[in-house]
């Protein structure tokens, strides 16, 4: 299904112009290794296909689920309000939070994580994306809220803005070595007097 949401994407990004066009929820299942150590492999995989179930119900109809890994889903919210993403993405951790999910070994539960991000023509420094940079964005606001902690949302402005400011700090001290290998740097200071005694206090 993630060739799908990657091509469906791809049809929205080209047919739009550079306004936003919804946002994506990428939505991971909580320690999914967990449930493969106790439930066995065949009961995880029912349990991952209820879950993907469940969240279907949760969104509605007018909403597009798509598995587009192992655990983890994307919901397509197309001409949705992007402002709308946090609470919706709130809204299906608590659901899950509170939901028993009956399988062929009885009842579990099982928290999410997720990651959110703008579906749109271009990014923030005016270049085109494409449906997998945009399922890019959405798995990499994912692995964010789960190193969080887990069964929490990120959207990905929210570490794009920190990764950019990471980058800054990288290029400056790329920028400082650069110049201090090729000799274009050297030292210079200059004594602080007294006015009155005329001695040195310190160098700057």
């Amino acid at each position: 299904e993630r060739m799908a949401l990657q091509k469906n994407l791809e049809k929205r990004v080209v047919a739009a112009a550079s306004e936003d066009m919804g946002y994506m929820l990428t939505v991971g299942i909580d320690h999914m290794r967990l449930h493969n150590e106790v439930l066995g492999s065949h009961s995880a995989d029912e349990l991952i296909e209820k879950i993907g179930e469940i969240l279907g119900q949760i969104v509605g109809d007018k909403s597009h689920v798509y598995r587009v890994n192992g655990d983890v889903f994307a919901v397509c919210q197309l001409d949705k309000d992007p402002a709308e993403m946090p609470s919706m993405a709130h809204h299906i951790i608590q659901k899950f939070n509170v939901t028993q999910i009956l399988t062929q070994t009885g009842e579990s539960r099982a928290s999410v994580s997720i990651g959110g991000c703008t579906i749109t023509a271009q990014d923030e420094d005016g270049q085109d994306l494409t449906g997998a940079k945009i399922i890019q964005r959405g798995e990499t606001a994912l692995v964010a809220a789960k190193e969080r902690g887990r069964n929490c949302f990120v959207s990905y402005a929210d570490i794009a803005a920190l990764t950019k400011e990471h980058k800054q700090h990288l290029k400056s001290a790329d920028d400082f070595l650069c110049a201090f290998k090729e000799g274009r740097m050297f030292l210079a200071y200059q004594p602080v007097v007294d006015a009155k005694s005329r001695e040195t206090l310190f160098y700057e």
